[in-house]
Order: structure tokens, then C-alpha cells, then sequence
């Protein structure tokens, strides 16, 4: 029952950072410097998103026997 937990706060967190990668893409920016930062906090939660979902992987493939 504690892997299903973490399984599901995991899928919780990725949810919240692809609403939060979604907001920052719709954005306008006025300066290149802000675009430039929101590109790279997007690659950030990107790559975060990734590891979260190999973490996800990972606990449901040891659910199997």
C-alpha cells in the first residue's frame, strides 16, 4: 500500500510541473531575457518530469511478481 502512495503523490508532482511548463510556454515575455529564463526553467521541469516518470516506472514494474 506504501508504493501505491508514492506512486500516486509521483504522478500528483508531475501533474502540477506539466501545468506549471504549459503556463510558462503560453506566457508573452517582453525581453529576451525573460524568454531565455523561461526556456531554460522549462528544460528544468522537463528533465524533472522525466526522472519523476522513471520513478513511476520503476515502483509500478516492481509491483509485478
Amino acid at each position: 500500500m506504501k508504493k501505491e502512495t508514492e506512486v500516486r503523490e509521483v504522478i500528483e508532482k508531475i501533474d502540477v510541473l506539466s501545468e506549471i511548463y504549459s503556463d510558462l510556454g503560453a506566457r508573452s515575455y517582453s525581453t529576451k531575457e525573460q524568454r531565455d529564463m523561461a526556456k531554460l526553467k522549462m528544460e528544468l521541469i522537463k528533465k524533472e518530469m522525466l526522472l519523476l516518470t522513471y520513478m513511476v516506472n520503476s515502483k509500478v514494474d516492481s509491483f509485478v511478481p
